[in-house]
């Protein structure tokens, strides 16, 4: 059964069901079994382009049972201030420890339950819900009757300007001058701003 679909929703559901390419997903070895995943830096790239000034945090950890988990924010920002997307989830990591029961990197521990809590708020807002959550998104495909968009074809929300002198920026310049400035401003308006 096919649903009729204004040009935004179209446009939205197609963003959130894109199909994730397979050199991407990886199998994963967790308590339950074993499962698909995709790396962090993909996750990472994806939000660098679809939503150039994202932030994420952990808004609290702990462990249990030998595993630690955390609970995440990540927070999406229009370029003009006036709108933010915020997702919330857990992730976890398994303490790991060496034969005679010692932990080996607790650190490295945490960065992975982080990692994996930024995958799955990511995925709330659409980046790898295939690999997800297959079932579902093969429904949504038949349901909408969207065809498989590749990664190349999904636009970053907003042009990336500079407030200043409104010079087009990369994701980078404008990850870099949000950090350092507070605004997104390009490489030379960046040179005459105070830090803030």
């Amino acid at each position: 059964m096919e649903k009729e679909l204004t040009k935004f929703e179209k446009l939205s559901v197609e963003n959130a069901i894109k199909k994730t390419e397979n050199i991407w997903v990886e199998k994963t070895q967790l308590r339950g079994g074993i499962f698909n995943t995709v790396e962090i830096g993909y996750v990472e790239f994806e939000l660098h382009r679809r939503y150039p000034l994202w932030n994420f945090e952990i808004m609290e950890d702990k462990q249990i049972d030998g595993q630690i988990v955390v609970k995440g924010k990540l927070t999406v920002n229009s370029l003009d201030g006036k709108m933010s997307i915020i997702k919330m989830q857990y992730g976890s990591a398994e303490v790991k420890k060496t034969k005679d029961g010692k932990i080996m990197d607790l650190a490295n521990d945490y960065k992975s339950a982080a990692s994996d809590c930024l995958k799955k708020t990511a995925s709330l807002l659409g980046i790898a819900f295939d690999v997800y959550h297959p079932k579902v998104y093969e429904k949504l495909k038949k349901l909408y009757a969207v065809k498989d968009v590749k990664p190349k074809d999904v636009k970053p929300i907003e042009q990336l300007l500079c407030l200043l002198c409104g010079k087009k920026i990369t994701a980078q310049e404008a990850t870099y001058s949000k950090a350092e400035f507070g605004e997104t401003y390009c490489r030379n308006c960046q040179k005459t701003i105070i830090k803030k």
